[in-house]
């Protein structure tokens, strides 16, 4: 009698089988070696023959243990021999990518995806290396068949928005968005969330999504800065400089917080001294910020009369930024044989006007937005500047710690921030003695105030500017005052001026303009507030932003331009005067409260300057009564401005120059 036979196992098989359970079951054991793991693996691999898993699973492990380039060298071989199946393609991506060799992870997870076109984590690996690529249209078609595969996948959801974030496709990325954070549930998924509904507008679902993320995650800073941001925009200072201070608290050395922080302490009506100490105290915890300052400001060597004084200019807001308008003119019409300027762009937007300026200085424009504060300091020594000049102090993008690390023998502030810097290293700060008076000024500052003749900045002529028109009230009948202002400006203290205004001339009617106000939310919020300052929102009118020849267009409708406070207007005050709009300020004691007094004063136009609450509403209700004189402003104001030295660039410029001269020993 024959018994069947049955088939004999292969020697080696049995041997690679057992070889690679052992190897299997160190990877579960925490107190096992590398070099245990790996010599398991190795005899495993010895003997097999045509299975090539053992290598994938060892490769992820080595990647796994901070061995990525271990990883490589064992699979890179089988890989270009075209050995590896989708595992060892997946690990061979893996070591790639923790390496940043994102072209060779493409190859491999581009041949993982062709292994196994349904596998989601294969497209959402090779969509995320293809984004760092840039290769963002063939990243968006993996990274979307992910989501479509495995649609809990949160992984490549996550990667999705960033993609579309990046794109700036902010309405697409909110679609997402809203699954994303239902599922995760995380502070970043909040984070996004608001970020979406912020860039596609919608302020008051950001505000209350990241309301309820710091309620949720109190730790997360940055979704405290950017609810801050939006309570700024939206005229909520108070709360606004509360999530800036707890950001700050939270993180000293986030420079973003405090300068948001000291930003907004300038909107409320705190002790200047006080406030100037805040500055001082906060920016002292940055690195380098707690140098002691010099014993003496520091001044240039004498040999630099005997050459062309190097003069930088940096800042974020070189393009049709309210700074970057005013200054690029003066800068332009700097005296080239006495001075060679150096222009520092240090943020991301550009147009016209940055293509203006980097014709304009050549070799001499530096754009460098992604420059870290230790490379631009080096940048700047590099160009041997004699004077740096900061245009941003504590506003969006500050690069104020590039001063702090002392980037220049001099370092001076100048236009773009209404306080002092609080800088130890800051020597010295640009403005006059209207908006600043000596006193309490000098007071307050760490840096040296250096005077030129009112006022300290050139009240560039906007383009295209259409004919101011009749003062309207000479027909209707009535005052029409406005305020085209951020609503951060529209304080207690100016809604509480605006009501008595308005409650001395009952017939008046107050317009009011800023971006948020397309917010329907935002804007009842706002009417709300109104009402509750006493004001009678019937008697209101509000607009959101608009074309630049329909806001210039709307100026017709108005007689009186009525200035905020503490904190006037710049750029608004001045484009409201070359519309011929009569602009009424309320000076105070400091530069944030004086600036829109050092224009009109420089102007010869005292009358619309009022030293106490009852004489601005006193100035209001004289011009009610006599238009006539409003339209007699208004007729001449554009004359007035053209014939001022004040709209002269290059009147500026020399100011500025004999500032810089007056610093050579």
């Amino acid at each position: 009698m024959t018994t069947p036979s049955t088939p004999s196992a292969n020697p080696n098989q049995l041997q690679f089988i057992a070889a690679i359970l052992q190897a299997r079951t160190l990877l579960t054991r925490p107190q096992a070696t590398v070099a245990e793991v790996r010599a398991a693996f190795e005899r495993a691999i010895a003997f097999s023959h045509n299975d090539y898993g053992a290598h994938a699973v060892l490769g992820d492990y080595l990647n796994q243990r901070g061995l990525p380039q271990d990883g490589i060298a064992l699979l890179r071989p089988l890989f270009d021999a075209g050995k590896l199946a989708f595992e060892g393609s997946m690990a061979l991506g893996n070591c790639c990518a923790t390496l940043q060799d994102y072209a060779g992870a493409r190859l491999a997870y581009t041949q993982a995806v062709g292994q196994k076109p349904g596998d989601p984590m294969a497209r959402n690996n090779l969509g995320f290396v293809l984004t760092q690529l840039g290769v963002n249209d063939e990243a968006l078609v993996h990274l979307s068949e992910a989501v479509i595969q495995k649609p809990d996948l949160m992984l490549a959801q996550s990667n999705l928005i960033d993609l579309l974030v990046r794109l700036d496709r902010w309405s697409d990325a909110l679609l997402f968005c809203r699954t994303y954070d239902k599922l995760e549930k995380s502070d970043r998924s909040q984070f996004l969330l608001g970020r979406a509904y912020q860039e596609t507008g919608d302020l008051a679902k950001a505000r209350d999504v990241w309301t309820d993320g710091i309620r949720r995650f109190p730790q997360h800073a940055s979704t405290a800065t950017y609810l801050g941001g939006i309570c700024y925009r939206t005229g909520d200072i108070a709360r606004a400089t509360a999530l800036f201070r707890a950001a700050a608290d939270a993180d000293p050395n986030n420079a973003v917080a405090t300068t948001n922080y000291l930003l907004a302490l300038n909107y409320l009506p705190h002790d200047p001294r006080w406030i100037a100490g805040e500055h001082a105290e906060r920016v002292r915890r940055w690195p380098g910020g707690d140098q002691p300052a010099p014993a003496k400001k520091p001044r240039l060597a004498a040999q630099t009369r005997q050459r062309r004084l190097r003069v930088g200019y940096l800042s974020p807001d070189f393009y049709e930024h309210p700074v970057g308008q005013i200054v690029a003119p003066v800068l332009k019409a700097h005296d080239a044989g006495r001075f060679e300027v150096f222009v520092y762009h240090v943020g991301h937007q550009q147009d016209g006007l940055t293509d203006g300026l980097r014709a304009h200085f050549g070799e001499r424009w530096r754009h460098l937005p992604e420059d870290g504060t230790d490379t631009l300091v080096e940048k700047v020594k590099a160009d041997s500047i004699d004077v740096l000049v900061d245009l941003c102090g504590h506003t969006g993008e500050s690069r104020l710690p590039v001063f702090a690390r002392r980037a220049a023998p001099v370092q001076v502030t100048y236009l773009g921030y209404p306080n002092t810097t609080g800088l130890s290293q800051m020597d010295y700060r640009i403005t006059d003695a209207i908006a600043d008076p000596p006193g309490l000024a000098d007071e307050i500052h760490t840096e040296q105030l250096l005077r030129m003749p009112a006022p300290f900045l050139c009240l560039r002529r906007p383009p295209e500017l259409p004919d101011a028109g009749p003062t309207p009230a000479l027909s209707n009948g009535h005052l029409t005052l406005a305020s085209f202002n951020n609503l951060a400006k529209l304080s207690d203290q100016t809604l509480a001026l605006w009501a008595r205004v308005l409650q001395a001339l009952p017939d008046a009617r107050l317009l009011v303009k800023a971006a948020p106000l397309s917010d329907e939310a935002l804007k009842a919020e706002q009417l709300a507030r109104f009402a509750a300052a006493g004001i009678d929102t019937a008697r209101v009118e509000m607009f959101a932003r608009m074309g630049f020849h329909d806001h210039l267009a709307l100026y017709r409708r108005v007689d009186l331009a009525l200035d905020p406070f503490p904190y006037h207007g710049t750029a608004t005050t001045i484009e409201a005067l070359w519309m011929g709009i009569p602009v009424l300020a309320l000076a105070g004691d400091t530069h944030v409260s004086r600036v829109s007094v050092s224009i009109l004063t420089a102007l010869g136009l005292p009358e619309l300057v009022a030293d106490s609450a009852d004489a601005y509403v006193a100035r209001c209700q004289a011009f009610a009564a006599e238009p006539q004189k409003l339209q007699q402003l208004r007729g001449g104001m554009r004359q007035r401005l053209e014939k001022s030295p004040a709209t002269d660039p290059a009147d500026s410029a020399r100011k500025l120059e004999a500032l810089y001269t007056s610093l050579q020993d």
